[in-house]
């Protein structure tokens, strides 16, 4: 059932949906009512309507590369900081070099917070350098950029979770449609096997039930 798409189980529903509909005193005495096809329909309008996989991927895609040139970005301005920190006088007592250790190759979240540590030493620097122009926008910067990753790993990690749990409730979904669209369809072919051939392919789901009961019949 996995190798079935949503499209063709709806459409493969719609199809016996219909011809149920239509011989429904066939079908009545053994428990199939209207209400049943409704409800079955209602799920496989439910079905389609489900947000595709190809939105997830595609939005989750935007936040990778985003945040990917944010660190990029981050990179740069931590160098930056580094190399303007090398010809001043003032040193300060805290330097970034511990905390951004390893940090070009750091995890996302080891990134994020070894950023947001050269952040606040920067930012607890004497006066004199804090206040030096160039320092300053840098470490600015530096932040703005931080806050912006924090973003963008935030809605990362919401895509990608929204994503599993959308992918769980809509295969329960598809799951459903199934067993209701099979219910009737064993009915129908048990129904018009012996003396309605076209009204019992109606019913057939899959080609290979067609040739394995050729096969039996044989």
């Amino acid at each position: 059932m996995n190798s079935i798409t949503i499209e063709e189980l709806v459409s493969k529903l719609k199809r016996i949906s219909v011809t149920t509909t239509g011989n429904m005193d066939d079908f009545e005495p053994y428990g199939v009512r209207m209400s049943d096809i409704e409800e079955m329909n209602k799920k496989a309008e439910q079905l389609l309507n489900f947000a595709q996989d190809t939105i997830f991927l595609s939005e989750i895609n935007r936040t990778v590369v985003g945040k990917k040139k944010i660190r990029e970005k981050i990179l740069f301005a931590i160098r930056s900081l580094k190399l303007h920190l090398k010809f001043r006088e003032t040193k300060p007592e805290e330097s970034i070099d511990k905390v951004v250790k390893g940090i070009a190759t750091a995890s996302d979240s080891k990134t994020l917070e070894k950023a947001q540590a050269a952040v606040g030493i920067s930012e607890s620097w004497p006066l004199e350098l804090r206040t030096s122009n160039q320092i300053m926008e840098l470490s600015r910067s530096l932040r703005t950029l931080t806050d912006q990753y924090k973003i963008m790993l935030d809605q990362n990690t919401k895509l990608k979770t929204d994503r599993k749990n959308l992918t769980t409730d809509r295969n329960k979904l598809k799951n459903d449609v199934y067993k209701d669209i099979s219910r009737i369809s064993e009915l129908g072919k048990w129904l018009y096997k012996a003396d309605k051939p076209e009204l019992y392919k109606e019913y057939i789901l899959f080609p290979e039930q067609r040739k394995n009961t050729a096969k039996s019949d044989a």
